[in-house]
């Protein structure tokens, strides 16, 4: 089961990171912070989200304000911030892929925000056999809409999730087995081999009777 915004919308905007000196004064840093603005065309009320890339692979918020209309406990529980870091999440990954393609910065934000808004939030995570056989019936790249776009991002549009998330499935799954482990990147190390009781006695024995031999 999923929620849907359809009709809802997402744009960005660049806002100048305040800081404040030793006598409590504020100022600009001079750093810039990527917001993404989601919106409710039925309520006009508006969601301006920060994220950045948490443990593991996901993305958390790192700062939220809403506007529009009275904000009370039902405007406060009107949607999820799973929905709203999703959102911004995609919405970021999208500005990012244009600006790998050599758009500026202030376009590759306008080409992002005439994409469709919707984000879908699914209620539990595909399960690792799920997204194992997915990720093996997808090719390491693929053609949409005439443009080229790698596997992780092809899963998330499957998925309805941020490749973040696809990061996350993926690394799940591999731990069980169910993906052949990375040929790039730096390889995870293998957790330790847990060992009986008596294959530790064994091993302390044979430790000791070695030192024995070698103080002979």
């Amino acid at each position: 089961m999923k929620r849907s915004y359809e009709r809802w919308e997402t744009h960005g905007y660049l806002r100048p990171v305040i800081d404040f000196d030793d006598d409590g004064n504020a100022f600009e840093t001079g750093a810039r912070d990527e917001v993404v603005v989601v919106f409710d065309p039925s309520s006009g009320r508006e969601w301006h989200v920060t994220v950045e890339q948490g443990g593991r692979g996901r993305p958390r918020i790192t700062s939220l304000m809403i506007r529009g209309g009275s904000i009370d406990q039902a405007a406060l529980r009107q949607v999820s911030l799973g929905y709203l870091t999703e959102a911004a999440a995609g919405f970021i990954g999208s500005t990012e892929a244009e600006r790998d393609k050599g758009a500026p910065l202030g376009e590759a934000l306008q080409v992002a925000s005439s994409k469709p808004g919707e984000v879908h939030v699914r209620d539990e995570a595909p399960s690792p056999e799920t997204l194992a056989a997915q990720w093996n019936a997808t090719p390491v790249s693929v053609i949409v809409d005439g443009r080229r776009i790698g596997r992780r991002r092809a899963l998330a549009d499957h998925f309805g999730v941020t490749v973040w998330s696809i990061d996350k499935y993926v690394r799940e799954a591999r731990d069980l087995g169910l993906i052949d482990a990375a040929t790039t990147g730096r390889r995870r190390a293998s957790p330790p081999a847990t060992q009986t009781p008596d294959e530790q006695g064994a091993r302390r024995a044979t430790t000791k009777k070695k030192e024995q031999q070698d103080d002979d």
